[in-house]
């Protein structure tokens, strides 16, 4: 016998043994923990939608924290609830309108 002969026999017996070790893996019957849950998809449709990603003015005065965090999720937009938080940050002297640009009276 070879090297060769001996190095396929070595191959081939591996190979064969990882064949093996998958046909048993695929055909091994899941265990109940192994089992993903079913998801209820009606589920998503009972929360709601968080009322800071809304334009609409808020029901209530905003903390200084909302003011900034709405001021952060609508930036890209001019609406009412940027509106209200700006001129909330300005009255607590958090943000200073800057004097050289043209801006809408947010006060």
């Amino acid at each position: 016998m070879t090297a060769w002969d001996a190095i396929s026999n070595v191959v081939t017996v591996i190979a064969a043994s990882v064949a093996a070790l998958l046909a048993v893996a695929c055909a091994w019957p899941d265990s109940e923990r192994r089992r993903r849950p079913i998801r209820d998809h009606t589920r998503r449709a009972q929360i709601p939608w968080p009322a800071h990603w809304s334009c609409e003015l808020p029901g209530r005065p905003l903390t200084l924290a909302e003011a900034h965090r709405a001021m952060q999720i609508h930036r890209e937009h001019d609406c009412a609830r940027k509106h209200i938080a700006m001129a909330m940050l300005i009255a607590e002297g958090r943000i200073t309108p800057d004097s050289s640009r043209h801006h809408r009276q947010w006060a």
